[in-house]
C-alpha cells in the first residue's frame, strides 16, 4: 500500500501546526515543503534572518517522519482564462 498523497499547503499547515508547539521555534518562523527528486523536504525561515538551529533540526526530524507517511501530491497549475 503506498503513502497517502498531500499537497505541498497541507504538509506545511501540519509542520506549522508542530512548530507552535515546539519551545525551540520562535514566533514567525516559517516553512516551505519543496519536492526534491522522488520525495519532499521541509525548508524553514526565520523572520529576522537568525539562524536557528535547535528549530530547523526539531522541523527537519517531524518532516522525516511525516515523509515516511505521506507523498507530495503534484500540483495542478490551471491555466489562465
Amino acid at each position: 500500500m503506498g503513502k497517502a498523497m498531500k499537497t505541498a499547503a497541507e504538509l506545511e499547515a501540519m509542520i506549522r501546526s508542530k512548530m507552535q508547539t515546539l519551545s525551540e521555534c520562535p514566533p514567525g518562523m516559517a516553512v516551505t515543503v519543496k519536492r526534491r527528486g522522488e520525495t519532499w523536504e521541509a525548508v524553514t525561515m526565520s523572520p529576522n534572518h537568525v539562524a536557528c538551529a535547535d528549530c530547523v533540526a526539531r522541523v527537519a526530524r517531524y518532516a522525516a517522519v511525516l515523509r515516511t507517511e505521506y507523498a507530495l501530491e503534484d500540483e495542478v497549475i490551471k491555466p489562465k482564462k
